[in-house]
């Protein structure tokens, strides 16, 4: 029988993982159609605390998707051919999603 052992589960930490991906993603998403934009126009059009937008900043900085600049962020060039990875990447996680819900259908 499967057991479940402590930490070989958790979902917890999955779920942190996507909602910062999501919002790194809306973020850029903003971004793109705003640039450039600061920290606190960011925070307005996407809702989310000005803690957070910068830090979301600071990643995509720092993976080379945004850069400052004196008038406010905006996109380099690799965001279309990251957004296209990301894109593959989540068609095949989708892939997965549907045999996990084919399993727990079985096991219902």
């Amino acid at each position: 029988m499967i057991q479940k052992k402590e930490g070989t589960l958790n979902i917890g930490i999955l779920k942190e993982h996507l909602e910062v991906l999501e919002r790194h993603l809306l973020i850029l998403q903003v971004l793109q159609k705003n640039q450039p934009a600061g920290i606190l126009k960011l925070s307005e059009l996407t809702n989310y605390p000005y803690y957070m937008v910068r830090c979301s900043l600071l990643a995509l900085e720092k993976e080379g998707l945004v850069e400052p600049t004196h008038k406010g962020t905006i996109v380099t060039a690799d965001v279309k051919k990251i957004i296209t990875l990301l894109t593959t990447e989540l068609k095949e996680i989708n892939k997965i999603n549907k045999t996990i819900n084919g399993l727990v259908k079985k096991i219902e």
